[in-house]
């Protein structure tokens, strides 16, 4: 089921249907240099492309997608530039994006399975594909935590980057009882 923000994924998702989900993203979207070309994101693509496993780096942020069980245009348009600029085609997205969802816990079985080095970098850009649809979901804020605590960063820095990143992209401020939710 989509519409023209998101789809919801669900697992009847098919080859066809994940194509069908990630042109409709990209015909939604003029350009990904337009969508996510403006000072308000803090990206340098080439910098991390340069730092991290391009198969794990996009791994990574798939599962950070996933987490709230919808593909947002937004979310997917931060995705689709890593692939782009890492030379990674739409195939491979697709085959990603379906052995994300075919897990249980996406984010336990990437960082069981991939020997990317967790780091404020990595944690920046996985924060700014959670707000990047400017709807974080409870289970993206789980995952951020779960990654931050890894990295022996306290809740509260966590929380004050979420903030300060969601605060940049859509000037305004993110309802902090997302915070206080039972998983």
């Amino acid at each position: 089921i989509y519409d023209q923000k998101e789809v919801i994924i669900n697992q009847e998702n098919t080859p066809t249907k994940i194509n069908k989900t990630i042109k409709e993203s990209e015909d939604s979207v003029d350009s990904i240099e337009e969508t996510y070309n403006d000072e308000s994101l803090d990206i340098n693509y080439w910098s991390l492309l340069g730092k991290y496993s391009v198969k794990d780096l996009l791994r990574m942020c798939i599962a950070v997608m996933l987490a709230d069980g919808v593909i947002d245009k937004n979310e997917l348009s931060i995705i689709k530039k890593i692939c782009e600029i890492g030379y990674i085609p739409e195939e491979i997205l697709q085959m990603n994006i379906r052995e994300m969802q075919s897990t249980n816990n996406p984010i336990d079985y990437v960082l069981k399975t991939s020997a990317i080095e967790l780091d404020k970098d990595l944690l920046n850009i996985l924060i700014q594909i959670s707000v990047s649809d400017g709807d974080v979901a409870k289970s993206e804020t789980d995952i951020i935590f779960k990654i931050s605590e890894k990295m022996q960063i306290s809740k509260n820095e966590t929380i004050n980057s979420i903030n300060s990143i969601y605060e940049k992209k859509w000037k305004k401020k993110l309802d902090q009882s997302i915070f206080s939710q039972k998983s």
